[in-house]
């Protein structure tokens, strides 16, 4: 049955439409253009970008019709997108740093427990010296 343009309604998964573009890399980022850009939308990515890394607002201009949404999406999400990774790269790195000193830690700690462990059993059980001779003296002496 169809909808009201006329046509028959579709249920479709969007990453099938998804349709490769071109990769740029603009000051030290990927963007993922659906597009080959104009020069305009890959110097307007190239502002966005640098206004981005230095947290600086940015004034572009642009006449219509030469992509200036879809340059300002693409090289900002570009951006975010690369900044993330930094980040869980940088939070990878401190976790694996903080798991290396737990570990050492507790290897400290276990050294420490085995040791204490012996000096109680030291404790406990103090060591008897087994001299033969004086063993031998008591039974002659309560044999006479």
């Amino acid at each position: 049955m169809g909808n009201l343009f006329g046509s028959e309604s579709k249920t479709s998964n969007m990453a099938e439409e998804v349709k490769p573009g071109v990769s740029y890399t603009i000051g030290g980022v990927k963007v993922d253009f659906p597009v080959k850009a104009y020069p305009s939308q890959i110097s307007m990515m190239d502002k966005i970008i640098r206004g981005c890394h230095r947290a600086q607002n940015c004034l572009l201009e642009s006449p219509t019709g030469s992509g200036k949404t879809l340059a300002l999406l693409c090289g900002a999400l570009a951006w975010q997108k690369a900044e993330t990774k930094k980040l869980g790269d940088i939070a990878a790195a401190e976790q694996q740093k903080n798991l290396q000193q737990m570990l050492e830690t507790l290897q400290e700690s276990n050294e420490i427990t085995t040791k204490l462990e012996k000096s109680r059993e030291n404790a406990e059980n103090p060591a008897q010296p087994k001299d033969r001779n004086v063993d031998k003296m008591k039974v002659q002496e309560g044999g006479k």
